[in-house]
């Protein structure tokens, strides 16, 4: 018997009670339509497995382990799954209830950046659900704005919903009915923790690394590791230092930003050790800055989401009752984790099982179509930044070594030895007000100017960070013949052609 294709699936009836009406979104393993339950008149979102992937029983597992999770899973900020089973043409599929609204990703796309209590808002509920699979012993292992939904109920109201268990890992006796695979390299790369890329065993610790990702992203508006593609990404995740919260978005709550960098933490020991506590932190960070949050707990919302066609628009700002002008600064470490055995988790390029660039499982099922104790502000702290002496040739010569030397000043060679043991590569920067930084120290190698000269290992490389305000931060890699090397930074919100 011939198999239909999604096309030929529409205005048909699947399992003899849902009517198939149109397609609203596609992934690398499955479809899902929008369908009607022909005997009840209900609206349901129905995701069914591609039919060469319903006959591997390890993808049909990984698709049904989804439904079996959210099954045991009670929460009212998680997408609920109703129904699922196999037709008789041999199609594997789950109903999920319709949502109206749209996911955390294209309000990021659309909006850049989210001001940030209103992001901490939106989040709590999902952080709600997110502790709470945490507490049965599952892991979701594949969290980032695709999967978070910001659903509309019947009455317009904002319910953001956490989607897509179809990663999702057991990893303690609370759950039945789980069969995860020993050493499998899954998730999505720019969201990944360091163990997940060493194929580790996942735990609550991988997860809020990557609701740090989440946040850090919404705030800053780009991603703390940029790479393009997924092999650098993967390296630069294990090995280098991210750009600090405040150095792409100043204008964001220090103590915020503090919960957003300690969440990203390479060793797991290091982070926020668990969602309840960085809910806490998050809290309190909103006190501290004299911000009464709307999100109570258990409360519903009662505010409509903006934005979304059909909803009421203009989301209530949150209520300022007080703002401290204290800003602290958290101090990083200068010496990034460099992970054990990423050359042989990198190497094994068959057997990663990655989506690169938004293209998950995750995004075809918007399972739907659309978007502590109170203190007194602390005493202001002034804290002065340690000086840091460029290891750059980077200002001009003083007013008599330029006269005395016209010449040399005018005829900079284009790579040149310095002290015998390195050599200098020239940067042009775009926009001229860039900061280039070390990669791996995070030390400052070049501070505004047109053109930077860096000094590199005669038989080595190195890794530098160039970032500008406004600006989507970029990495690269100088090497003693790169000569002169031009770097222009892309503006926020400009979308490569």
């Amino acid at each position: 018997m011939a198999v239909p294709t999604p096309a030929e699936r529409l205005g048909t009836t699947l399992a003899e009670k849902y009517e198939l009406e149109s397609v609203i979104g596609r992934g690398g393993i499955g479809v899902v339509f929008v369908a009607t339950h022909k005997w009840t008149g209900r609206r349901v979102a129905v995701k069914v497995l591609r039919y060469q992937h319903s006959q591997d029983p390890k993808q049909v597992q990984r698709f049904l382990r989804e439904a079996r999770a959210t099954a045991q899973l009670h929460h009212p900020n998680v997408v609920d799954v109703l129904d699922m089973g196999q037709a008789d043409d041999g199609a594997v599929y789950l109903a999920l209830e319709f949502l109206e609204g749209e996911t955390l990703r294209r309000r990021i796309d659309r909006d850049e950046r989210i001001d940030q209590w209103e992001l901490v808002d939106l989040l709590l509920p999902v952080f709600d659900a997110l502790a709470a699979a945490h507490e049965i012993g599952l892991i979701h292992r594949d969290l980032k704005p695709d999967n978070i939904f910001l659903s509309l109920d019947s009455r317009g109201k904002l319910v953001p919903k956490l989607l897509d268990f179809g990663l999702v890992k057991s990893i303690g006796p609370q759950v039945t009915g789980f069969s995860t695979e020993v050493g499998s390299f899954l998730g999505t790369p720019a969201y990944m923790s360091p163990e997940q890329i060493r194929a580790e065993t996942a735990n609550p610790a991988s997860d809020v690394w990557s609701m740090g990702v989440v946040l850090y992203e919404a705030l800053t508006g780009g991603l703390p590791y940029d790479e393009v593609q997924a092999p650098a990404l993967l390296v630069s995740i294990l090995s280098d230092a991210f750009a600090p919260v405040l150095e792409q978005a100043p204008h964001v709550d220090a103590s915020l930003a503090a919960v957003v960098e300690d969440m990203l933490e390479k060793k797991p020991e290091d982070r926020v050790p668990d969602i309840r506590t960085v809910m806490s932190r998050l809290a309190a960070a909103a006190e501290q800055a004299g911000v009464e949050l709307r999100w109570k707990g258990a409360n519903p919302y009662g505010e409509t989401l903006a934005g979304v066609d059909g909803a009421a628009s203009g989301y209530p700002t949150p209520v300022v009752t007080r703002r401290s002008t204290t800003r602290r600064r958290k101090k990083r470490s200068a010496t990034p984790f460099v992970a054990l055995g990423a050359v042989a988790a990198l190497g094994v390029a068959g057997a990663i099982a990655v989506t690169v660039g938004g293209g998950s499982e995750g995004e075809e099922a918007p399972v739907a179509p659309v978007e502590g104790a109170a203190q007194d502000d602390p005493p202001a702290v002034a804290e002065t930044a340690p000086q840091v002496t460029p290891t750059v040739v980077g200002a001009a010569p003083p007013e008599s070594e330029a006269e005395a030397e016209p010449a040399e000043v005018e005829a900079v060679p284009e790579v040149e030895e310095v002290a015998a043991e390195t050599a200098v590569v020239r940067l042009r920067l775009q926009p001229s007000r860039a900061v280039v930084r070390d990669s791996q120290t995070r030390e400052t190698l070049c501070s505004g100017g047109s053109e930077c000269r860096i000094e590199v290992p005669p038989d080595g490389e190195r890794r530098v960070t160039v970032t500008a305000r406004s600006h989507i931060q970029q990495r690269a890699t100088l090497r003693p013949d790169d000569g002169t090397r031009s770097i222009s930074l892309r503006p926020l919100g400009l979308r490569p052609n």
